[in-house]
């Protein structure tokens, strides 16, 4: 495990240690960082990564310090709150604070993530854009 912090607000930093991957997989009831990964994108894709679950997963990665402070399940939800109001940020960046938290922890593969969010950010342009290739497309026959 690579054992990286990440930053959630000034003082409060995400890391998930080996006793903490632990404590993630027995959340989802997987056992490997591979399970773990298709676990997490099919509760996404079936919409039940709600926001309880959300913050379970915070606060196993923001209690790794030994000799830190404990924080509870309640506070989290003000932390994650007080993430949004300091950078005007919503659910998306809170995923996004997760993925960079598990790939620096070692769970994810950095270099997929960074392609996955390059590949997503290059729709959103497209889309932006519209699809228009120059090309000639099919003329509507219509007639008033």
């Amino acid at each position: 495990m690579v054992g990286r912090e990440v930053e959630l607000i000034p003082g409060y930093d995400i890391l998930y240690t080996w006793k903490g991957k632990r404590k993630l997989f027995d959340l989802l009831g997987v056992r490997t960082e591979r399970q773990f990964a298709l676990k997490m994108a099919e509760l996404g894709k079936e919409d039940q990564l709600d926001d309880e679950m959300i913050s379970k997963i915070f606060c196993i990665g923001l209690n790794w310090k030994k000799s830190g402070p404990i924080i509870s399940q309640e506070d989290i939800g003000d932390l994650l709150e007080e993430f949004c109001q300091i950078n005007g940020f919503g659910s998306e960046e809170i995923n996004n604070k997760l993925l960079d938290a598990f790939c620096e922890s070692g769970i994810y593969n950095k270099a997929l993530i960074q392609v996955g969010r390059k590949i997503s950010e290059n729709k959103l342009k497209e889309l932006e854009r519209g699809t228009d290739t120059g090309e000639a497309g099919q003329i509507s026959t219509l007639t008033m």
